[in-house]
């Protein structure tokens, strides 16, 4: 009987210090994660604890505290991306609208000469112009990224779509001193797509080529295995292969003055991508020489 006395007493004293050492521990992880919840610091808990649940439990906070770290520092990330967006937006809206406004108030003024009144008026109608693009733009893209568009996808015949749509450029490329170089088979290219979808991904590029390209300008469609590559070869200008993919973020333009005569949102390029995802199809860039490549893709459809 003794003996079971002290038997007992021992397993008491055990299960005594057991759970001090537990209530210690638990103590332990209370006041430090009172400290986090105070945002005085995002350390995780302790795992020195000298008790194997206590560490298993503090093993487990400290993985929610990793996500919710992770989660904050995301949080905090789209936020400042979000003000630079409509910092950027609030930029490019007011830049035409100054000019349309201080035109508009010279022409109020009268005392204008005929000619130097067309000049004006020719100003305002361009600016206008940015203007209704700077707002398609805009809108084209919300709908594009929202998670229900889709696009109806059916198969395009691809060669004659692209040079129709190029050779309509020639007296712009006139102008801007740009000299294509056309490398394109003869055969057909047939691709899974949409037909609009498409011709506003090649009205971007060469969008983007008239404001940034001069001399020759390397045009090619060619057939790799799977896919058909659409690829568009000029000069790569400020661009390094460090920031090429810049060029595919929202609002950046090369320019980082940003001024009125370029005041460019940079957003025909996040447009394309968009739609060329959205084909099913890629658009990504390469810098090579000194020259800037943007490649399109498209999987092939058999006839």
């Amino acid at each position: 009987m003794f003996w079971i006395i002290i038997l007992l007493c021992g397993v008491i004293a055990v299960l005594l210090i057991r759970l001090s050492t537990l209530k210690k521990g638990l103590k332990n992880i209370t006041g430090q994660l009172e400290e986090y919840s105070k945002l005085t610091t995002r350390k995780k808990i302790d795992l020195s604890l000298s008790c194997k649940e206590m560490e298993d439990l503090a093993e487990s906070i400290n993985t929610y505290i990793s996500v919710s770290n992770r989660l904050q520092n995301e949080q905090k990330t789209m936020q400042e991306e979000l003000r630079k967006q409509f910092a950027n937006i609030s930029h490019d809206l007011r830049t035409p609208l100054t000019s349309i406004r201080g035109y508009a108030q010279i022409l109020k003024r009268g005392k204008i000469v005929d000619e130097k009144r067309e000049w004006y008026l020719e100003r305002i109608d361009a600016r206008s112009k940015d203007l209704y693009e700077l707002v398609e733009n805009f809108f084209t893209l919300s709908l594009i990224e929202a998670p229900e568009y889709t696009l109806s996808l059916v198969p395009v015949e691809l060669k004659n779509l692209i040079m129709d749509i190029i050779t309509s450029f020639y007296d712009q490329f006139e102008e801007a001193g740009i000299h294509p170089i056309f490398q394109i088979e003869k055969k057909e290219y047939l691709v899974m797509g949409e037909e609009a979808a498409i011709k506003r991904v090649v009205l971007n590029l060469v969008g983007n080529l008239l404001k940034y390209a001069t001399g020759e300008v390397i045009i090619r469609l060619e057939h790799q295995e799977e896919f058909v590559q659409f690829i568009v070869i000029n000069d790569a200008g400020n661009l390094t292969p460090e920031n090429k993919d810049k060029i595919f973020e929202r609002f950046y333009t090369g320019d980082e003055s940003r001024t009125a005569s370029n005041q460019n949102t940079g957003l025909g390029l996040t447009i394309a991508k968009s739609l060329m995802l959205n084909m099913g199809g890629m658009l990504d860039c390469k810098i090579d020489e000194g020259k800037l490549w943007m490649i399109c893709k498209w999987k092939v459809c058999e006839k």
